[in-house]
């Protein structure tokens, strides 16, 4: 008897872990379609450009679209070719999303290949990453060679690192205020 009570604790404290675990692996995803969703109804309300601007950092020239909670920015590595779409979001005058897009050199057709970076916000402070490309039609039955990565078979920046972006996202918002 008492080992069936001992089991039966046992079993409901696994069941409150794990569902506690669910819990929180679930409020990343939560957190994340919220952003998504305020992002999307920023998007609806960006109809209108209150500025652009040209500038260059380094060696890549930008050309910027500011909206009233947007800014749009298509940056051209000189010395790489490298084209780089960049969206960031603010809500209360605090950035909120960033999506930046590297288009792959190698494909030219409407539906080319990208590698997308994501960076949500909570209060201005990095909550959560988010990183995925969108494969050419023309390669979607196509098998994906084990011992390539994304870089070898699009044609990506490899200098295009996280930290990198993540200081290019810094500089964006301070070249666009």
């Amino acid at each position: 008897m008492h080992l069936r009570k001992t089991m039966k604790k046992i079993i409901i404290i696994l069941i409150l872990i794990f569902n506690c675990g669910l819990i929180f692996s679930q409020s990343d995803s939560l957190k994340m379609r919220q952003i998504e969703i305020k992002t999307a109804k920023l998007n609806e309300q960006s109809n209108k450009i209150l500025e652009k601007r040209k500038f260059e950092t380094d060696s890549i020239r930008h050309e910027a679209k500011l909206y009233a909670n947007k800014v749009y920015v298509e940056s051209e590595f000189q010395n790489s070719g490298t084209y780089l779409v960049s969206e960031l979001y603010f809500e209360n005058g605090k950035i909120l999303f960033v999506k930046m897009a590297e288009k792959s050199p190698d494909f030219k057709n409407e539906d080319d290949a990208w590698k997308f970076t994501q960076y949500y916000y909570e209060n201005g402070i990095l909550i959560l990453e988010d990183y995925y490309i969108q494969i050419p039609s023309v390669m979607m039955c196509v098998g994906i060679p084990m011992d390539k990565d994304w870089h070898e078979l699009y044609g990506y920046n490899r200098n295009l690192t996280d930290e990198f972006l993540k200081q290019l996202t810094i500089t964006l918002i301070e070249k666009t205020k």
